[in-house]
């Protein structure tokens, strides 16, 4: 994993309680955020940082948010694990996506997940 230069964009999927803290968190270390959320009500997104709202599989807005960051991040484990397909395949295989598709995965699979334990 490289190091991200201050003043990258972290992507966040996600503009809850933890994608707020994670913005928050990003900010203090000189980092730039873009949320995606599917919740125009979120609280990620309160204090008026950059937002995109929209479906998590709206092609044209997951294009947009994928070609701003530098890396993402989902903050909660309800995704569609497609996603991350189409983080890889608009970012060209450039734009890291954290934690990983078979994290997001064990995550969704209480048995697997106690498997793994």
């Amino acid at each position: 994993m490289k190091t991200l230069p201050v003043g990258s964009t972290i992507g966040i999927v996600g503009g809850g309680q933890l994608g707020r803290m994670t913005r928050a968190a990003a900010s203090e270390l000189g980092f730039k955020t873009l949320i995606l959320s599917n919740n125009k009500d979120g609280c990620a997104f309160n204090d008026g940082s950059r937002h995109i709202i929209a479906p998590y599989d709206d092609d044209g807005a997951l294009e947009t948010f994928v070609r701003q960051c530098s890396v993402i991040t989902i903050e909660f484990e309800s995704l569609p694990p497609s996603i991350f397909d189409a983080v890889h395949e608009i970012g060209q295989g450039k734009v890291p996506m954290y934690p990983s598709r078979i994290a997001l995965e064990t995550s969704q699979n209480r048995r697997r997940e106690k498997m793994m334990a």
